[in-house]
């Protein structure tokens, strides 16, 4: 009944028309080989496994330039951003593409590199997955924000890391930590989600013909928006719904529903 909504400014700008995931107005031939690309390539159990280590490296470099900055004002979220951008641009080129964590204007690797490497086809996929990294560093700020401010929730948190690892050499940096055994860790994610999606109305889509949907006419070519930020903080659905509260996310290990 839908399909995707291609802004025409996005048309103007693109590399390549047919590289790109995310803009793509056709789900054609040429977008699947890119998705099965990205599916097999980069975001497989495999590929994932293999850049391991890679990831482990990123994660002790940000915390090694933390702790350089100690005493220091650190805007955590050009940190955060600086690092998964790295964390992507080296499992598609192998190279970092900021080298000042601090830094985010700090471009090594501009998308013109790409292109010296031999990958054209791979610019529009790059910018995509790099302009992903805004995302995350959003919903990772929100979560820092919202567990400052409540202390029982970090002080819960806090126990249930420090427990993850006691009587072991190994820290939450080590493939060793299995993170389905950090249930809290898990809803406090999904709480921050729940409360600052960091994209709120989701991705647009496009009518492809005049329908209802509970007695709402929707014409023809329409922009359709899912508007998650309300979901999520609808009353009638969530209880105490403005208040972070990572329990209710853990109702199955009580053994009863809690909104």
């Amino acid at each position: 009944m839908s399909i995707r909504f291609v802004p025409q400014l996005a048309n103007e700008i693109a590399h390549d028309k047919t590289s790109s995931i995310v803009l793509a107005k056709e789900c054609n031939q040429r977008w699947r080989s890119l998705r099965g690309f990205a599916h097999t390539e980069l975001f497989s159990a495999q590929a994932l496994e293999w850049l391991s280590q890679m990831r482990l490296d990123k994660a002790k470099k940000m915390l090694d330039f933390l702790s350089l900055k100690n005493g220091q004002l650190v805007k955590i979220a050009d940190v955060l951003f600086a690092t998964n951008a790295n964390i992507l641009a080296n499992a598609i080129v192998s190279q970092d593409n900021i080298e000042d964590l601090g830094n985010i204007e700090d471009l090594k690797m501009s998308t013109s590199r790409i292109i010296e490497f031999g990958f054209p086809g791979l610019v529009d996929m790059y910018r995509e997955l790099f302009a992903s990294s805004e995302t995350l560093t959003t919903t990772l700020e929100w979560a820092m924000a919202e567990l400052i401010t409540n202390k029982e929730a970090f002080s819960k948190l806090r126990d249930e890391l420090t427990q993850a690892t006691k009587g072991t050499k190994t820290t939450l940096l080590t493939d060793g930590i299995d993170l389905t055994s950090l249930p809290y860790l898990q809803a406090c994610i999904k709480e921050t989600l729940r409360l600052h999606p960091p994209t709120p109305f989701l991705l647009p889509r496009c009518a492809l013909k005049t329908c209802h949907v509970m007695n709402f006419r929707i014409p023809k070519d329409s922009l359709v928006l899912v508007n998650a930020y309300a979901t999520g903080r609808d009353p009638k659905t969530w209880e105490d719904s403005l208040n972070f509260k990572p329990e209710r996310f853990l109702w199955w290990r009580r053994g009863s529903v809690e909104s």
